[in-house]
């Protein structure tokens, strides 16, 4: 850690505690489903989620080749 370089923490932590608000820290927010945030169909046919797309098949073979 660089001495000159504030803590972003420290910094959180300090706005926090001057608003009345630092024991927000202690709180877990609810944990959230991802899966239920993909994208639409044809979003997910671009590029970006071609590399995902790969996943799945390679996952599923594998599951074959061990069944068989």
């Amino acid at each position: 850690m660089d001495p000159e370089v504030p803590c972003g923490w420290m910094q959180i932590y300090e706005r926090l505690a001057k608003l009345g608000r630092a024991d927000r820290l202690k709180e877990m927010p609810p944990l959230r489903n991802f899966r239920d945030m993909l994208p639409e169909g044809r979003r997910r046919r671009t590029s970006l989620w071609a590399l995902e797309l790969v996943a799945p098949e390679v996952v599923a073979e594998e599951a074959e080749d061990s069944v068989a």
